[in-house]
Order: structure tokens, then sequence, then C-alpha cells
């Protein structure tokens, strides 16, 4: 049957309904006298009585879903709203709209638990959704995303590092990176002992060293023309050959504004003294807070920082070159880090 006109006229409005005589549990046509009822009338109660018709024939003509999902958002029906949606989502149609539905169901609090609810029962569409956010989305669905995750973190469902790596993303890029990092609590657990940083031996960067999911409060490792950083079982070996200023590492941490921080780094270098040759700095939203060598025995250089800049509660911690490292070849093992405020 070709689209439907707008409206109907008679002619036609009566070719179908002789039509759903014949064949009286056809979605399309009972669809089709729903839009031209819609169109013609408004909401009135001839209108409702072919709604409930259609909703009763079943769940699986597309176009049908789609209308009735709107008349359901725009009386405030929002489990039907979901409901449909998940619907839609699970046949792998219209799944553009569908999703953009039920992110914006996810984002009206008296709604939200009935999104959680599907996300925790692991439907098909699960991965695609919780991926679909990030740095440009709005607030309130930034908001949303980040309540959805803390709750599905308290549940047997599991959250994968690629479900929640987006919306660390957003919450980062958007200022809450307090809120990031108490996601990444509930997933990683709470950090162990002193040490800001996770991960202070590396052994968890080397068992992820194939995973592509960039997840901020992990090691991330870096290499460009001239220099790389590359994580083992032993640590990390950094080979530089002593051009430019490059970052080799950075995780994410949280610090306290106005506070120093002292920066324990455990290793050697080929030719030179650590404090020599790296530059760390802890880099805020609000400016950035270098170190420099507090002192050096036994194989650990301590750096101390400046006070952290106001207005900074989170901050990235990279460890690069020093300029002044001069301009020849160097090799670098790096065993272990850590990161502690001043007393």
């Amino acid at each position: 049957m070709p689209p439907l006109p707008q409206p109907l006229d008679n002619e036609q409005r009566q070719r179908i309904r002789a039509a759903l005589w014949r064949n009286p549990l056809d979605q399309q046509l009972v669809n089709y006298l729903y839009v031209d009822a819609v169109r013609a009338s408004g909401n009135n109660s001839s209108t409702l009585r072919t709604a409930k018709l259609l909703a009763a024939l079943g769940w699986r003509y597309t176009p049908a879903q789609q209308n009735l999902m709107l008349r359901a958002a725009i009386d405030q029906r929002y489990v039907e709203v979901v409901d449909r949606a998940d619907a839609l989502l699970r046949r792998q149609k219209l799944t553009e709209q569908a999703m953009t539905m039920l992110m914006a169901m996810e984002a009206i609090p008296q709604v939200h638990r009935l999104v959680v609810d599907k996300l925790v029962g692991d439907p098909m569409w699960r991965y695609d959704y919780l991926l679909r956010i990030g740095p440009q989305s709005l607030p309130q669905v930034i908001d949303a995303r980040f309540r959805t995750l803390r709750m599905l973190l308290q549940t047997p469902s599991s959250v994968s590092r690629a479900e929640i790596a987006p919306a660390l993303e957003a919450l980062i890029a958007n200022g809450r990176g307090r809120d990031a990092n108490a996601l990444w609590i509930l997933k990683a657990g709470p950090q162990r002992g002193e040490n800001i940083l996770r991960d202070e031996n590396f052994h968890g960067a080397a068992k992820l060293a194939a995973d592509d999911t960039h997840i901020p409060f992990e090691w991330q490792m870096y290499q460009n023309l001239g220099y790389s950083a590359d994580v083992g079982g032993q640590g990390v070996i950094i080979n530089w050959d002593g051009r430019g200023i490059p970052v080799f590492m950075s995780q994410l941490v949280p610090v306290e504004a106005d506070r120093s921080y002292v920066l324990a780094v455990e290793g050697k270098a080929d030719s030179d003294s650590l404090g020599k040759l790296l530059s760390p700095v802890l880099d805020c939203r609000t400016g950035k807070s270098p170190f420099t060598v507090l002192d050096s025995s036994a194989g650990v250089t301590r750096f101390r920082s400046t006070p952290v800049p106001g207005g900074c509660d989170i901050a990235t911690l990279s460890i690069g070159g020093n300029i002044d490292a001069g301009r020849r070849p160097v090799s670098m093992e790096i065993a272990r880090i850590v990161l502690q405020p001043t007393r």
C-alpha cells in the first residue's frame, strides 16, 4: 500500500475499512485509520478506541509502534514508551529513534528507574545504548547516565570497561571528574594505602596492554616519533631520542586544591638520573602544578609539586621528558610510582 495521504479522502477511507473487514488483524490497515483519525479530529474518543485496537493487535508492525510510542509520550504514559522502545530495539527497528526516545526517558527522574530495570535485564541492545553518550551530550542526559551506571554497578549486573568508558569521558569533559572517579571506584574498587595512583607497579597495565578501552584513571602509555613507553612484566621501558618535550605516561587522579604532592619514582636510566630526565606535572582544568626534584637515593627519585591550583579537585599526572635532558638518546626503566599528599 502506498504512503498514507494527508488526509484520506472518503473513497480511500472506505476502501481501507472494507479491506479491514476482510482482514481484521492487519495492523497496517488499523494504523492507517488511526493516523487518519488523529489528523482529521485529534485526540477524541474515536481516535482513542482505534489506538486501543492498534495496541491490542501486537508489537510487530514498526510504524504502529512509532505512532503509539509518540502518543504515549505526549500523554506521559512513560511505562508504555519504555516498553515500546525496548520492543523496537529488540527487533532492531528504528534503532536511532528508539534509543533517542529511551535516553530522553532516562533523563526524566520519575522514569529513570524503568530504564535502569530494562538495562539490568541485559537486553541485546544494552551495549550499544550505554555507548551513546559523549562530551557534547546535554547535562541532564549526562547526569542521568551517571545515576544509571551508579545503580548498575551496585547490582549483580556487571558493567564492562567499554560500557562505562564513554560516561567517564563525558563527566570529565563537563567538569565532573570527581563523579567520574566515584563511578570508577565502584567498578574497580577503592584505592589501597596512601598512594593516590592506581597500579603503582604497572601489573594491571601489562594485562590490559592489548585493550583499546580508554580509562583515564588507569595508566595511559604514549608513543610517537622519537619516543615510546611500553609496559611489560617488570614495569615501563621508555626509549627517547632526547628531542622535544614528550609525555610518556599519564593517569587521572583526585587531588585537593592548594595542597602539594610528593611523587616517588623507582627506576633507573642508562645515562643520567631520573631527576634530570623526567619532568612530571599535575595538570588541572584551572592550571598546572609542576614538580621539582626533592631528593634521590637507592634508585628512587622523589619530586615535590607546587600547590594545586584553586578550583581543582581532579588532575592528570603527566610524566614527560625534561627539556634540559640534552639532545641524546636515552633509555629508562620505571618499576614503581607513588603519589602522596605532603603532610
